[in-house]
Parts: C-alpha cells; structure tokens; sequence
C-alpha cells in the first residue's frame, strides 16, 4: 500500500514540476532496486523537490525496508528459560570452551559436548552435574568435539571433527571402541560434524562438510555406504522423522535446511526465507514439528539476529520463533549451535556456545505461546475384565498372577505413571509411558488378605487418570483335627456298632440257635433213653409172670 501512495505522489510531482530533473526511471533505480543503508545517501536529491510530502513517504519507505524482518515469525521473541547450565568459560566442571551440540539419553542424562576442552560433560535433569567423557584426540589440529547420540542398546556415541567415532559404555563411561572414519569411508578432506542414529535400521549417519558427504555405519562399526547432500550445501547437523520417514540436514552454504529420504534421495528444502545466517542444530517434538537453531551472525555481539524457529513438518511454515538480537542476557544466544528434545520433561535445550552455557526452555509454554491449546483429555486406563481378582489360597501354597494395564492417550507426548501397592512402602514402578504401551508386574502372596494397586497417570498437561485394583485372598476351607476326629469317631462309632450289632445278633442268634438245637437233641435223646429203658423194664415184668 506504501509503495502504491509513492507511486502516486512521485507521478503528481512530475504532473505539477515539468522543470524536475529527476524522472521516473531515476527514482525506481536510485530508491526501489537498491536502497540500502549505504544507499540513503539518495534522499539528498529530495532537497531538489518541492513536494515535502513525498520527502516523508520516501523516508518512511525506507525505514519500513530496513525493518522488514527477515521471517513470517517474529524475530525478536524472548522466552526466558526454566534452568541454566554452565554460563562461566573454563576447564572446570559445569563450566565450558565453546559448548558445541547437546544430546537427551534414553535414561534422561543430558550430554554436552564442550568442543575446546575435548569432553562431553554430563549433567541431570536438574543440572548437576553427574560424570564426563574423555579419551578425545587432543592432538588433532583444528579438532573438536562434535555430534552424539545413542545406539539402540544404549552405547553412546560421539564424533569428533578430525573423523573419529568413538563408543562409550555408559555405565561407567569407558570407551570401548574407536573409528577413523577418514579411513573408513576413504575421505580426502575432512570436517565430520553432525551425527545422529537411525531409529529404524539403528544405523549412525555422520556428516562430512568439505565433501559434502553424508556417511553411513553399521552399529557394529562397518561402512554400510555414502551418499551426497548436494553440491554447495556444506552439511551440518541431522535429525530424524521416523513418522515420515525423513532425514533432516542443515547445510550452512544455502542457509536452509534439506530434507532427504533414508536411501538419500533429496524430497526438497526450506527456511531459506526466515534464516539470517545460517542453521545448525535441528530437533523434533513429539508431534514432528521441526525446532531448528538459526544462528545468525556470531562474528559481533548484538550484530544480528539468533534464534529458535519451529516448523510445521505439513508445509514447513514457520510457526514461532524466540530468541531475537544476540546478546548475553537469560533468552537470547550468541552463536547457538545444537539443540536437543528432552521427552521426558518436555524441554529444549539450547548450547549457546558463545555465552558458555546450556540454555533449558519449557516447551509445552512455547507451544501455548503460538496458539497449540492444551489437551484436556484425561488418560484413559484399562486393565483385563476378565481378572477374577479374588483367590482361595490352598495351605502352604503361593498365588502368583500377571497384572496388566494398557494406557491410552491423544496427546503425542510421554505419559509418567507410579505403580503403588499397600503391602510396600515405596512405588513398585515409575517412569513414562507411550499412547498404547502397557505397564505390568507380578501380583504374588503366601498370605491371606486383602491387596490393593493404585495406579496414576499423568500426562503433558497435568491431566491425571488412576486406576485401583482391590484383590481378595481368601483360606481355603480346611477340616480342622477335632471336626475330623469327631466325623471320624461318631462315623466309626456308628460304623463299629452297626457291624459290632450286626455281628454280635448273628453271631448270638447262630450260636442260641446251635445251642437251642443241641439241647433239644439232648433231650430227645434222653427221653428216647428212658423210654427204650422203661420199655425194657415192662417186657421184663411180663414174661417174669
């Protein structure tokens, strides 16, 4: 619309002063293709013209091109960060030599490359800090320590830029093992930057910038093989989409950032219209929205501008961007190099090399900064209906069972849960937890009674969903020694004399009967006696006379 109101005014001046030397074509080449600062020398031919209110519009006009920020975003953003790591140049621990990228563990450790002083120095989620890494080429001219990351097994790894991959146990942060990649990929020139790991084939892809290469190995350590970012990209740092599957790259050289498939194959680039310099550490939430460091101009403090700018993965449109001028003050970088997603906690952590310091943001603020509204959904948390959670324990036995739960959330981001029980003090398990992950352990007791498990979730945004779980463990029903004795003994008792009475009658019966039948054979014999005796008497007496 300014330039529309020019347009109009400077034809009204040369329609009203035919006598004006300066034309048309003068004005657009002196003031509308190369107005800069070192140009508005020009403005001295407006004291040739009498229209004053052109002098202003042409005044405004090149103030307005002179602030015209370099992005759709704001440029000039503060968010003030919730912790501070280091701030203080040296050798000493929590302090740093240039701070150069940042890496979240598995476990929840920040790793913070201190480029000059050849270490990673390694810090809680609090900021204390906890060990280091050491055995880095020191001799190397030129050399620093770059890129980490992990191997699916935990292993951390570490490059550094004279080319060598090394690999630290991270229990006791030993190294194990130590590549050249130089010799490995049969490099003529190099600068090994950035460093990231598959999360699908686990493989570690590392950067080489004088080659523009980007280099593939094994997690064993073998060359799996390389492929070019293209030419005049000078690449930098990577990150990976494993939704999309996408490789994201900042190259130096063109002030963007690329995007290649897995095999290498280029899909496109953009932020070449918001960068001010160029980009270096890139990261992605939970939902793919990509968070990439615009460093800026780190030769002068507060000569340009470096900041934070977050992209959405549909159309990479610039969504939001913080930081703004350089400057040594909470919020704002100098020269920022790598950037890290912490899952756990929801931040983004910044090196700010030049400040000597790693900067912790509250990302879920951030994304309420730019408009993203909070879910306010709860968990949902579901357990096995067919449980039956009530049992009957068997004398000197033991019960043991499998308890399952499955949670269930819109939000993208890690859910925290606390597993508690009644019969311990302390929770039997903590931690986080993804959409659709299942949490469970062993319910097993020797012991009657009655056993209750709460279960709490939480999620990004202090939404909160629990689950109680009340199992009844009942004695079986054992006859005790008395009721068995006097079961036993009524039950013997009546057995013993029906089979006593039973026996005893017939026993009784055939003996009286046996002896019934043998004292009437007795007497029938003696009656037959005294009768055959008393016959014989009479027939004696009879033929006696």
């Amino acid at each position: 619309m300014l330039l529309f109101i020019l347009f109009q005014q400077q034809f009204f001046f040369q329609s009203h002063n035919t006598n004006q030397s300066l034309t048309y074509f003068d004005f657009c080449k002196f003031h509308f293709f190369d107005i800069f600062p070192r140009d508005i020398k020009m403005i001295s031919h407006i004291k040739h013209m009498k229209n004053y209110k052109f002098t202003i519009l042409l005044v405004l006009l090149s103030i307005s091109i002179l602030s015209t920020p370099v992005s759709s975003v704001d440029t000039d953003e503060t968010v003030s960060p919730i912790l501070i790591i280091g701030g203080q140049e040296g050798s000493g621990k929590g302090q740093f030599n240039e701070p150069d990228s940042i890496f979240v563990s598995s476990d929840g450790l920040y790793y913070a490359g201190d480029t000059e002083n050849f270490r990673v120095q390694i810090f809680d989620a609090k900021g204390e800090w906890v060990d280091q890494l050491r055995g880095f080429d020191s001799d190397a001219i030129g050399n620093e320590v770059q890129g980490i990351s992990e191997l699916k097994n935990g292993t951390i790894v570490v490059v550094e830029k004279a080319g060598g991959l090394y690999f630290f146990n991270p229990k006791n942060q030993k190294l194990t093992a130590k590549l050249d990649l130089g010799t490995l990929a049969n490099l003529t020139s190099i600068d090994t930057q950035g460093l990231g790991v598959c999360p699908d084939s686990g493989n570690i892809f590392v950067t080489n910038q004088p080659e523009e290469l980007m280099i593939v190995i094994s997690p064993t350590g073998e060359l799996v093989k390389t492929w070019s970012t293209g030419d005049n990209t000078t690449p930098e740092n990577i990150a990976f989409d494993p939704v999309r599957d996408r490789i994201y790259v900042s190259t130096e050289e063109t002030n963007s950032i690329s995007v290649y498939a897995y095999n290498g194959t280029q899909i496109g680039n953009f932020g070449n219209n918001e960068s001010s310099r160029n980009f270096e550490g890139i990261a992605l939430d939970p939902y793919g929205r990509i968070i990439a460091v615009d460093e800026g101009d780190d030769g002068v403090m507060g000569s340009g501008v470096s900041r934070i700018i977050v992209y959405d993965p549909s159309n990479f449109s610039a969504l939001y961007s913080w930081g703004g001028t350089t400057a040594t003050t909470d919020g704002r970088f100098f020269s920022p190099d790598g950037i890290a997603y912490d899952p756990f906690n929801n931040r983004v952590l910044i090196a700010d090399q030049g400040n000597y310091r790693i900067q912790v943001f509250d990302y879920l603020s951030i994304l309420s900064n730019f408009g993203v509204a909070a879910d306010t959904t709860s968990p949902v948390i579901s357990f096995d209906e067919l449980f039956n959670p009530d049992f009957v324990l068997s004398a000197g036995g033991t019960i043991k069972e499998d308890l399952t739960w499955t949670i269930e959330d819109d939000s993208k981001f890690l859910l925290s849960y606390d597993l508690k029980s009644d019969s311990s003090v302390e929770s039997l398990k903590s931690g986080h937890v993804k959409s659709g992950e299942t949490i469970t352990t062993i319910f097993e007791t020797s012991t009657v009674g009655t056993f209750t498990y709460t279960l709490s979730v939480i999620d990004a945004y202090n939404n909160t969903a629990e689950h109680i779980l009340t199992i009844d463990v009942v004695e079986e029903e054992v006859t005790t020694s008395s009721e068995t004795s006097s079961e036993t003994s009524s039950e013997t008792s009546s057995e013993t004399s029906s089979e006593t009475s039973s026996e005893t009658s017939s026993e009784t019966s055939s003996e009286t009967s046996s002896e019934t039948s043998q004292t009437e054979s007795t007497n029938f014999q003696y009656f037959f006696t005294i009768s055959v005796v008393m016959l014989s008497l009479i027939r004696y007496q009879k033929n006696k006379y």
